[in-house]
């Protein structure tokens, strides 16, 4: 179960890319649509959780290395599908990184009730 919720964890850093895309001048997506402070908190927050998450699954070490490396990974993919797709990529990318970190959410609280009323 911790490497299909750690999947789900890393593919939420879509949403975060999709929400710097949006606040950014890029030559696929036109002028910004939001300011680059409602970006740094989305982002930030996004981070934030996407961190306690993966901290609660991993530990320390492979929590912080998961969200760093799905950032650095995903970020690299995101783009190069920019590049082709941007409206549908942006669509998807937003759509289903917070729909996959609810789910990691979902799955994290529910096992913690399972463990907690097993004991």
């Amino acid at each position: 179960m911790n490497g299909l919720v750690a999947l789900l964890i890393a593919w939420a850093s879509l949403a975060g890319c999709a929400s710097w895309a949006w606040a950014s001048d890029t030559r696929a997506l036109g002028v910004p649509r939001f300011g680059r402070r409602s970006a740094w908190g989305r982002v930030a927050g996004l981070v934030v959780l996407q961190g306690g998450l993966a901290v609660s699954v991993l530990g320390w070490a492979g929590g912080l290395a998961l969200v760093g490396g799905a950032w650095m990974l995903l970020g690299g993919l995101y783009v190069a599908a920019l590049n082709g797709w941007p409206e549908a990529t942006q669509r998807w990318a937003w759509r289903t990184g917070w729909a996959a970190l609810a789910l990691a959410a979902c799955s994290v609280a529910i096992e913690r009730l399972i463990w907690e009323w097993r004991a």
